[in-house]
């Protein structure tokens, strides 16, 4: 019973950490392909979008050569 227990307990443990995981692609109009490891954040006073890459970086576009952006 103590393994089923663990077991569950690892189960719901990496579900929960695949939940706070998300990421995104992002692909611009030349064709760059970018993954956001953070949520874009839409700035339309400065009309860019903003989001951490996956070495850390923080990446800002501006909206209109952004082609697509989705959660994968």
């Amino acid at each position: 019973m103590k393994i089923f227990r663990t077991v569950c307990m690892l189960g719901v443990v990496l579900a929960l950490t695949a939940c706070g995981s998300q990421r995104y692609f992002v692909v611009t109009e030349d064709y760059a392909v970018h993954i956001a490891t953070s949520k874009p954040v839409v700035d339309p006073d400065a009309d860019t979008i903003t989001f951490e890459d996956e070495n850390g970086d923080a990446v800002t576009l501006p909206r209109g050569d952004v082609k697509q952006m989705h959660s994968i």
